[in-house]
């Protein structure tokens, strides 16, 4: 541990300290924070490495600051971590859980060897100072982290209302809640330990929000601006509202989403909760001689202090074990929100209560932490829809399987009858676009003009008849007006999704996000939905999640009942698509009637066309494909790299596997290798291809629906933690994902040795 070069501090700090002693005192929070008369006399206490007597010692007065190199013992106390522990922790974006000493010291996980020596009174009463000093020295020697910037909001969207409420033990008291948006999805949202609604109106002013939800929000009793009472607010006549909560609350939603009926929830999304919080709690948050006002926030490093009530409930009151496992999804369907950066209710404690209630849902959340609607509303907005789109649509999903089906019992996903014999390989669909029928087909329409849906709709234009008319939209002008310049008068730039439903009777769609296909479906100016859709067919050929999917053709069949609305995502890539040799999975059953007007317009754009056996079972079949794809090429990436440091010719290795068990067309065809096929994008500086953030996107869709169905995965976390590297890796994002290669330190050069 002596060699490490962390080991002795002042190694690698001490040349910044001049700089931090002027850093320190133009500080806005620490002179904040130090400007009293109360502090009497100079405080001083160090950080240091495990096992080493040298040290950064800091000093703090009435107004002043300052650090110089010295031995620990001359501090009041010390803080002490391993060397690499520090190392990390003073990288200019720590990873978790090394984001501040406190993620060290931590709760669930607090790191071996760190420690706090000497004056404990003093290191609690003293914590917002030392805290703060430590940021700044981090803010010296690294640079600013990087952060998210918020919009600014232009007008506030919330009304605040008081409400009465008939308490046994307190009599009438009055509860504060507010309000906003005007959407069909109820939610309600509950606070955490000692703040109040205010917490959330990063959220509840958000536009996308606004659009969906009608939320309410209310302070608890004794809390913000509510008067006290024991009493749950009662009296807003919502009926069967989704509840989320983080926290404290978000162990409350678990405990209503066990007494659903009886609570009269219709959907629950805890955010950071589990079913028992097992941690060590700190001694000082209940001292008479610490103040918990100041302790307390800087212990959670969060933004309010908490009330020991409140914190009683989060560490020891709660304990859903033995009956979490009760929750009936089929009646309150549960999704888990867990930040990744969260050091006292982690992911990993969240994932396991989900694995114990059948068709839970967990979504982990990169870059966010314990109380991310406070902390970064803006990016963290898009996890919460996600979650409600599941919650609604999971009763879709019911509602559908029952119509087809007709049977009471439904599982997550509708699933094709036991009984009927499943579609062989023989029995694929395969049909020449030559040998098609296409005078039908005079008005259609796409939507989504990417690096697939350009190609797709290429392929319409120079295969339709020349008194045909392609209605495109996309939001860029770019690929519009170049398909418009190939094929003029046969491809009509349309202005919205909704004015492309208004002449096409055949419309496809084709974008990256669930939230982009409810936008160009449900949007109320805009959306395709706005129109009459009667007798018109809608194919969507995005990769999304399930729950989406259902949602729109639910309000399809709702408001649209003669329209028709079926799934059919691709593979093959952008070669393929370019070629028109893509294969669609579609979802319907072999006995739809529409099958051969869908087969023969999708032919026209791909070589096999492969009814899958009911709505949305497209997209269950392109997601495990995949995921399977997704891990043959990880798998695949490792193997030559390992076989290239042996020694071995990677185009021998290749020749090897397609000669053995581990044959597989991602080796033959899109090699990970740079330089073993010619025409893969990996011998072309991995340009082209598909994406690696797209295969993040659909490994994670993949993840979450084993999750939702109960599907148990040994690779799916590895997996997605490597595609999520990858496309946050600047030398491999937005290329090709089979740069995975690159990423695991692939010798891409190993020509030049042979």
């Amino acid at each position: 541990m002596s060699e490490h070069p962390w080991y002795n501090l002042p190694t690698q700090l001490g040349g910044i300290l001049p700089e931090f002693n002027q850093a320190v005192n133009q500080d806005p929070q620490f002179l904040a924070f130090t400007n009293t008369s109360h502090i009497s006399e100079s405080v001083s206490f160090a950080i240091k490495s495990v096992g080493s007597g040298d040290a950064i010692i800091f000093t703090f007065n009435q107004g002043t600051g300052s650090a110089r190199v010295g031995k620990y013992t001359h501090a009041l106390f010390s803080l002490a971590a391993l060397p690499g522990q520090l190392e990390n922790l003073f990288k200019k974006n720590p990873a978790m859980p090394y984001q501040s000493f406190w993620a060290l010291y931590g709760q669930n996980i607090r790191q071996e060897g760190v420690a706090v020596i000497g004056d404990q009174i003093a290191f609690a009463n003293y914590a917002h100072v030392w805290r703060t000093m430590l940021d700044v020295l981090h803010g010296t020697y690294c640079g600013p982290n990087d952060v998210y910037v918020q919009p600014e909001q232009e007008a506030d969207h919330l009304t605040g209302w008081y409400m009465f409420v008939q308490s046994k033990g307190w009599g009438r008291c009055k509860i504060f809640y507010e309000s906003s948006g005007t959407g069909p999805c109820e939610i309600i949202f509950l606070h955490t330990a000692g703040s109040d609604s205010r917490q959330y109106h990063g959220v509840m002013n958000d536009a996308r929000m606004r659009a969906q939800c009608t939320m309410y929000a209310f302070d608890l009793p004794s809390h913000g601006r509510s008067f006290p009472s024991p009493e749950y607010p009662a009296g807003l006549g919502l009926k069967k509202p989704i509840l989320f909560g983080a926290s404290m609350a978000g162990q409350a939603c678990i405990a209503a989403a066990i007494r659903a009926e009886e609570v009269g929830v219709g959907g629950s999304i805890p955010l950071q909760g589990c079913e028992r919080v097992e941690m060590q709690r700190e001694r000082q948050d209940k001292s008479p001689l610490i103040n918990s006002a100041t302790f307390n926030p800087e212990w959670v490093y969060g933004p309010t202090a908490s009330y020991h009530g409140d914190l009683d409930f989060y560490f020891n009151g709660w304990d859903g074990r033995g009956r979490v496992h009760t929750i009936d999804t089929k009646k309150c369907p549960i999704y888990f929100l867990a930040g990744e950066y969260d050091w006292s209710n982690t992911p990993e404690m969240s994932e396991d209560t989900a694995n114990k209630i059948a068709g839970a849902r967990l979504k982990r959340m990169p870059d966010l932490d314990h109380f991310p609607a406070t902390e970064n509303p803006a990016v963290f907005v898009p996890y919460l829809l996600e979650a409600i789109d599941y919650v609604r649509a999971s009763k879709a999903e019911k509602e559908l399987y029952i119509k087809e089906n007709e049977s009471p019992n439904f599982p997550n996903i509708p699933k094709v009858p036991q009984s009927k014999p499943q579609p062989q390989p023989q029995r694929q669909t395969t049909i020449q676009t030559h040998s098609m029928a296409t005078s039908d087909f005079t008005q259609v329409g796409f939507i989504g003009l990417g690096a697939m849906g350009k190609h797709m709709a290429e392929q319409l234009a120079a295969k339709l008849p020349a008194n045909a008319r392609i209605h495109v939209f996309d939001i860029s002008r770019a690929p519009v007006e170049e398909l418009e310049r190939k094929y003029p008068g046969k491809i009509v730039p349309s202005s919205s999704p909704r004015d492309v439903a208004e002449n096409a009777k055949y419309i496809l769609t084709m974008v990256h996000e669930g939230t982009h296909v409810k936008s160009v479906y449900l949007d109320q100016k805009t959306g395709i939905t706005t129109v009459d859709l009667s007798g018109r067919i809608q194919i969507d050929c995005s990769t999304i999640d399930l729950a989406t999917n259902l949602l729109v053709k639910q309000h399809l069949e709702q408001t649209h009942p003669r329209a028709s609305f079926y799934d059919a995502p691709v593979s093959g890539g952008t070669l393929g698509a370019a070629k028109g040799t893509i294969a669609f999975f579609l979802g319907c059953a072999e006995t739809d009637p529409l099958l051969q007007t869908l087969t023969q317009l999708l032919s026209l754009m791909g070589k096999q066309i492969i009814p899958c056996g009911a709505p949305s079972l497209g997209l269950a079949a392109k997601l495990c494909n995949n995921y399977l794809s997704g891990l043959i090429a990880i798998g695949s990436a490792e193997a030559l790299n390992m076989g290239i440091r042996a020694g071995l010719d990677p185009r021998v290795l290749s020749s090897v596997f397609a000669a053995g068990t581990a044959q597989n067309a991602t080796c033959e065809k899109f090699n990970p290798c740079p330089g073993v096929v010619a025409d893969a994008p990996s011998s072309h500086g991995y340009q082209g291809g598909f994406k690696v953030q797209l295969m993040k996107k659909d490994f994670s869709l993949a993840v979450s629906l084993a999750q939702s169905v109960g599907a148990r995965l040994e690779l799916g976390e590895r997996g997605l933690r490597t595609y999520e590297g990858g496309s946050k890796d600047k030398d491999c994002y937005d290329r090709d994902s089979r740069v995975v290669f690159r990423y695991i330190g692939g010798d891409e050069k190993w020509a030049a040795k042979l």
